[in-house]
């Protein structure tokens, strides 16, 4: 299959104002590509866009809550209109929330589905029927995760919400297939990361280890500029699951879809 050609098209990035988000958009720039970016954080997406523009990049920005499907659609009429080709789609924005599943918080597993996995259902209301329409061959990456094939406790909204990323990427798969079109779709699925998604992480690891435990974490997982670049590569390539770092879950998850196939009747 052929690569997917990305200089002088844009790239369109939610989640963009820090972490992986950002990493995307700034690789996306180095690239060649023109960016789109939205995230509801107003001063980290103002961070990107500006370090976008010092580069000479031409750039969409908005203030956007992934939540609300008419402001994503106002987000992707703007980047219709600003960039005549569209290379990529990143419905990036995410979040996690610490919960036990023995006594739920309803506000935090409500707000875990409502951004992880309504946020890119909206996405794919607003840009998936744009990039069909335009006819170009183009790839829509819905971040999932490493959780989208395990569990782990006090994570569960989180887990599942990432487990209804990978079947819905899985579903328009299989749509787009049938309708003989150049647009493709992918899931990224990054591993813990160096962002502030782990921040809960890094504060029980400083109780449990102190700081000398909170360095040793961070120096044994990767950057969003590592997953940014791995990521791209493979979208690039049109790979439907993109998984770097995936060696350090390999045996879980084979031990988990192991157990499902054990148990069959």
């Amino acid at each position: 299959m052929a690569k997917l050609e990305l200089g002088g098209r844009a790239a369109i990035v939610t989640g963009a104002a820090s972490g992986i988000g950002r990493a995307l958009a700034m690789e996306a720039a180095a690239r060649g590509m023109s960016v789109g970016i939205a995230d509801q954080d107003s001063n980290g997406l103002k961070a990107t866009e500006q370090a976008l523009l010092d580069r000479n990049v031409k750039v969409v920005a908005r203030v956007i809550d992934v939540r609300a499907p008419e402001q994503v659609d106002d987000f992707a009429a703007a980047c219709a209109e600003a960039f005549p080709s569209i290379a990529e789609v990143w419905a990036n924005a995410g979040l996690i929330r610490w919960n036990s599943a023995l006594k739920i918080n309803l506000a935090d597993w409500n707000l875990t589905f409502d951004v992880n996995l309504r946020g890119v259902v909206h996405c794919l209301a607003s840009f998936l029927p744009l990039l069909v329409e335009r006819n170009e061959p183009a790839q829509f990456v819905m971040t999932g995760s490493s959780a989208s094939f395990m569990v782990a406790p006090e994570i569960a909204a989180y887990c599942a919400s990432k487990h209804a990323v990978w079947a819905i990427a899985e579903g328009v798969k299989a749509e787009l297939a049938l309708a003989n079109t150049p647009v493709q779709v992918s899931m990224l699925a990054p591993p813990r990361t160096a962002t502030g998604l782990i921040a809960a992480t890094l504060q029980r690891t400083r109780e449990a280890k102190g700081d000398e435990g909170v360095q040793d974490l961070l120096n044994s997982i990767p950057t969003p500029e590592v997953i940014a670049k791995y990521a791209m590569d493979k979208a690039e390539q049109r790979d439907f699951l993109i998984m770097p770092k995936f060696e350090e879950a390999r045996a879980t998850v084979a031990k988990r879809f192991n157990a499902v196939m054990e148990a069959g009747g």
